[in-house]
């Protein structure tokens, strides 16, 4: 503290959680101060929890220019990157506040998949971990009438990015061992990998970007279907939630779809016997 100001003592009882940012201040200036602790972001996912909070995981930031275009594309192509991010938040309505997760996402991506399991836990599959975005010219590349956007798994210089991951989301982690405030603990919540190993992500059968994702009503099963990158745009695959020796996606070898499909959508319907 300043010399002649008053000390302010915080006391942290057992169990207890408190966020706190520190920022320094020129005395004597205005300074204006936005709210940081949410960034922009897109190809997120925003997923509903069954206690009625919203988990909000990963996505796409800090985008840069890239000039000129990586090949195959045109020269005259405008292109970007953008990171992902391991960032997780859940959104309370009750009192329409964020809180970030602790236990941040093992793995950066964006463009990947949230699905709801039976038990309230989350399974969050594939996407990247970089993203270019290409605007090609429409027309005559000379005097092109508009720009026609894509989005790769791709990094500036071209190689893949695709996740061929997944992660859990755990509603019920980190819970506090008591809630002092009586809060219901609305900041609770926590990311596990592999079930034979928590602290790392576990393995699909290859990576997936932009795909489709569908629980299949009245089982354990998730169906992983399609995507963008080459490697899924015609295979899918199964998730067990209780497969024998743990969690995580049967192999898929010979699992085709009858054609191609790039970001496709999957809904589950009837008794799961079809999705």
């Amino acid at each position: 503290s300043p010399p002649g100001s008053a000390s302010v003592h915080l006391v942290i009882e057992a169990g207890r959680r408190r966020f706190i940012d520190v920022q320094m201040y020129r005395v004597g200036a205005s300074t204006t101060t936005p709210d940081t602790s949410l960034t922009g972001r897109f190809l997120h996912t925003a997923t509903p929890l069954p206690d009625g909070r919203v988990l909000v995981a990963g996505g796409f930031s800090a985008i840069t220019r890239v000039d000129p275009c990586p090949a195959p594309y045109l020269a005259i192509s405008h292109c970007f990157t953008a990171t992902a991010s391991r960032d997780a938040y859940v959104f309370a309505p009750a009192t329409g506040r964020f809180f970030r997760v602790v236990d941040r996402l093992l793995e950066s991506r964006g463009g990947h998949t949230a699905t709801v399991l039976p038990d309230g836990r989350v399974l969050l599959a594939g996407g990247a971990s970089e993203t270019l975005l290409v605007f090609s010219p429409v027309g005559d590349v000379s005097a092109p009438r508009g720009w026609a956007p894509a989005i790769y798994a791709q990094n500036a210089m071209g190689a893949l990015t695709a996740r061929e991951s997944f992660e859990i989301f755990d509603p019920e982690r980190n819970a506090e061992a008591s809630d002092p405030e009586r809060n219901g603990d609305d900041g609770r919540g926590g990311f596990v990998g592999a079930a034979s190993a928590p602290t790392e992500p576990g393995r699909l059968n290859g990576p997936r970007f932009l795909h489709a994702a569908a629980a299949l009503p009245g089982t354990n099963y998730v169906l992983l279907a399609g995507g963008t990158n080459p490697e899924a745009v015609r295979t899918y695959e199964v998730y067990d939630d209780r497969r024998a020796g743990g969690y995580g996606v049967y192999p898929n070898t010979g699992a085709a779809m009858l054609v191609a499909r790039s970001a496709p959508s999957a809904i589950g319907v009837g008794t799961g016997a079809s999705a």
